[in-house]
């Protein structure tokens, strides 16, 4: 008799709450792991391989594998009817662009506005009290013909059967009129965020010259509550008794996606393209030096103008002497510009932040074997790395990756701990003032760790 886990009653409930948890509800957090076979966490391979159909298998922004969904799953107990209930009765509506999976059609104006009249309590709108001048424009969320139109466009649940349920709706009547059905959210639909590194490099000969070594699409489904962090291997080799002294600083970027397990070790990495930058006493006409690191967000939103978010994470020239407002300074050209300790954690949130992401964020920053790297270490403060033997070598080469890891960890807590003290602080205002608070597109929270002084 197979497991529990593998039934396909089993993995529609999984889908079924994925779709609104992912998109309306908590952040897909791994909170703690029940006792599930793992045959059923190999992926889409192995659902494919089994001859599931279609519209079982896990995606992007229906993703059945996560474990919260699983663990949600085993708290509400077996059954559609309860995994049913749970999304329509616990997980409120919310007004935006974008869809979720299901059948795609239109609702006409009078359910639009039954809708987002729920979003609002109304005990609390019956104990508003008080006086609005007439000369003050006044919200009617209701008859907001934007807020109607973005309702109007709807998505429900479409079983394998071809019925068609809605939880939006408290009788869970379906009330729209369909016009197409989708086993997966057109790509048209979706939120998208574009992650992309440019690099500024200065030669005597072709002045400043840009490229893009690492560039990354996701969608803003995927990364709910799951921080990207971007970072450097960093290596220099530098040839002895070289004529001319030549430095070769290589850089090799790279992007860690946080799984929300308690470790970082074997979190999914994204490589991009290496580069190098050159310095040689001989040739100054030859040398590259790296003088400028910008993030670029790219935030894509249906039925929104697209937008590019910039941060530069190093500038060795410096805003004045961009200018004109001052010379540029003497750059180190002994010493890489950055190295692998500096790290950019990017938050790409579309809803509210589960507190209970600290935790787990907190957990992974505390490591007892790191603490005893560090006292072994100490060993080696006052020795020339050139006398350092093989045992030493190794013995630095785990204290960089755990400080790595550590300010990895410690970006990601800090970030969490600023979006849940934000959430708090919203819900708490809205409340006060008797609004509807909720986010209609990705926020982006950057925290980053810099080791080396950089100019302003």
């Amino acid at each position: 008799m197979s497991h529990w886990t593998q039934t396909l009653w089993f993995r529609f409930l999984a889908r079924l709450l994925s779709v609104f948890l992912v998109f309306q509800g908590a952040p897909p957090l791994r909170l703690s792991l029940p006792d599930i076979d793992p045959f059923f966490l190999l992926g889409i391979s192995t659902v494919q391989a089994q001859e599931v159909p279609e519209w079982l298998v896990s995606t992007v922004d229906a993703d059945h594998e996560d474990r919260f969904i699983q663990e949600k799953l085993v708290e509400i107990g077996s059954g559609m009817d309860a995994s049913f209930a749970y999304v329509r009765d616990q997980i409120g509506f919310e007004v935006y662009t974008g869809s979720l999976r299901g059948v795609w059609g239109t609702l006409d104006e009078a359910d639009a506005m039954v809708l987002i009249a729920s979003m609002f309590d109304p005990e609390l709108m019956a104990q508003a009290v008080g006086y609005i001048p007439e000369e003050y424009e006044k919200a009617d969320p209701v008859n907001d013909p934007d807020l109607i139109a973005e309702a109007s466009d709807h998505w429900w649940v479409e079983l394998e059967d071809g019925t068609q349920l809605d939880p939006s709706f408290s009788d869970s009547s379906v009330r729209g009129t369909p016009l197409s059905t989708h086993f997966d959210v057109p790509d048209a639909h979706r939120h998208k965020v574009t992650v992309r590194l440019k690099v500024e490099s200065h030669n005597m000969l072709s002045q400043f010259t840009d490229n893009v070594p690492l560039e990354q699409k996701f969608s803003a489904a995927e990364l709910y509550g799951k921080p990207l962090t971007l970072g450097h291997y960093v290596n220099t080799h530098k040839p002895l008794a070289l004529i001319g002294g030549l430095i070769t600083h290589n850089y090799a970027p790279y992007i860690l996606l946080d799984d929300n397990s308690e470790s970082i070790e074997g979190q999914t990495m994204i490589r991009g393209n290496d580069y190098q930058k050159l310095f040689s006493s001989l040739i100054p006409m030859a040398n590259t030096m790296l003088t400028r690191l910008t993030l670029e967000l790219g935030l894509e939103s249906p039925n929104k103008e697209a937008r590019v978010l910039k941060r530069d994470l190093l500038d060795r020239v410096g805003f004045a002497a961009r200018h004109g407002l001052s010379a540029p300074g003497v750059a180190d050209t002994e010493r890489p510009a950055i190295n692998q300790y500096d790290v950019t954690t990017i938050n790409i949130v579309s809803g509210s932040v589960n507190d209970e992401l600290m935790g787990i964020q907190l957990a992974s920053s505390l490591d007892e074997e790191g603490y005893d790297l560090m006292l072994l270490s100490e060993t080696l403060l006052n020795k020339d790395p050139a006398s350092f033997t093989s045992d030493e070598d190794d013995l630095l080469g785990q204290l960089v990756k755990y400080q790595t890891r550590q300010n990895i960890a410690k970006t990601r807590l800090l970030a969490t701990n600023y979006l849940v003290t934000s959430d708090e602080l919203a819900r708490s205002t809205a409340k006060q003032h008797i609004v509807k608070f909720y986010h209609d597109a990705p926020r982006v929270i950057l925290t980053w760790s810099n080791s080396l002084a950089q100019p302003s």
